[in-house]
């Protein structure tokens, strides 16, 4: 049995008389830490386009399984959190050694291969970068529904500014023309007074005349009235 074989076996990942015979070239090669097919998807470029208002809220905590059926990601015979957990029980290891019990264990195991978790675990990350895709395109949205009522907001504000202004300007004309016409109106009862004194005025001087020269009649011709007399005693 070679050194690699007790390598699993003291891991647990194989039993002694399950155990597989490993290929000195495969041995060799699984060690030497060959990198794994495909690479990381890249990152998904978000949309400019504005989402609606109800598109673009956010639903926070949602499953992985819900986004990925979402996108579209189809079932794997051999997911990436399969591989991963696989991957975990191995962490004692060092990192090349923990490879090369992974592909050992997928070379000894035809009903999956780590291509298959390589597969879904590059088809969940796009799935997930188009989702933070997603993220940032509703966000923008909401930046711009927003911006939106924040200029219909602002119009109303200066629509109704405008109006009070104009009120206030309409109360302060109304106002001007009633001081004015109040103005007039006290000049105008102030000048009938002066007048119908001066008519008073102007009206006993000439009677005054008229007595003066009537009285001259009396005081020539009539003499003064006597005084009356005192009352009988009875």
């Amino acid at each position: 049995m070679s050194k690699f074989l007790r390598v699993l076996q003291k891991a647990g990942l194989v039993e002694a008389d399950a155990a597989v015979d490993v290929p000195a070239s495969l041995e060799s090669e699984v060690l030497a830490e060959v990198p794994l097919e495909g690479s990381a998807p890249e990152p998904s470029v978000p949309s400019t386009a504005v989402l609606s208002e109800s598109e673009s809220r956010i639903e926070e905590s949602r499953s992985f399984e819900v986004l990925y059926a979402e996108r579209g990601v189809p079932s794997s015979p051999f997911p990436a959190e399969k591989l991963l957990k696989l991957l975990d029980g191995l962490r004692a290891m060092d990192p090349p050694v923990r490879k090369a019990a992974v592909l050992a264990m997928d070379a000894a195991d035809d009903n999956w291969t780590i291509d298959d978790a390589a597969l879904d675990a590059s088809r969940k990350i796009k799935a997930l970068n188009d989702t933070k895709a997603l993220l940032v395109q509703q966000a923008a949205s909401q930046a711009a529904h927003a911006q939106e009522r924040l200029k219909a907001r602002e119009q109303r504000q200066a629509d109704a500014l405008a109006a009070i202004r104009q009120q206030i300007g309409d109360l302060e004309a109304l106002m001007q023309r009633e001081v004015e016409k109040a103005t007039a109106e006290k000049a105008a009862l102030g000048a009938e007074v002066k007048s119908a004194q001066e008519a008073s005025m102007r009206e006993s001087a000439r009677l005054d005349t008229e007595i003066v020269r009537l009285q001259e009649v009396l005081d020539t011709f009539v003499a003064p009235a006597a005084a009356p007399a005192a009352p009988r005693s009875s």
